[in-house]
């Protein structure tokens, strides 16, 4: 498989985000996909531990795991998620993520990293207040 793509992607706290993606070949073919699984997670940087709950001997690693599926293993696509109930508890800002397949003989290989930018969405009328109503 080629080398590791890097890609940023940009989510709105608040909304539903799914990214799809295709996984190719060297050759710029689709890679086959069938008995892999997708793993992606996104942290505020890579070192992310809970510094109240970690020790020296046992960190705590903060990131927020994607929901992820295969779509067509043969076509090599694939997707990333995040439910709006996720999304909604974003901070506003700058994230890393990274995406992993892991093959039927439970090898690993790190195929994207990027960073993820979190922006409140315009509509989103949650938490974050409500619109007015008297606004033209």
């Amino acid at each position: 498989m080629a080398s590791q793509i890097q890609q940023n992607i940009n989510i709105s706290a608040g909304v539903g985000f799914t990214k799809q993606f295709t996984a190719l070949n060297e050759d710029r073919s689709a890679k086959d996909l069938t008995g892999y699984t997708v793993l992606a997670r996104m942290a505020k940087h890579s070192g992310a531990i809970d510094a109240l709950k970690s020790t020296k001997e046992a960190p705590i690693w903060r990131f927020v795991e994607f929901n992820t599926s295969v779509i067509n293993p043969t076509a090599g696509t694939y997707s990333i998620s995040l439910p709006s109930e996720t999304t909604m508890k974003l901070s506003e800002g700058k994230y890393v993520f990274n995406i992993v397949f892991k093959d039927a003989s439970d090898n690993y290989t790190n195929v994207m990293e990027g960073l993820a930018f979190v922006d409140v969405a315009f509509a989103f009328t949650g938490t974050g207040g409500t619109l007015d109503s008297n606004y033209p």
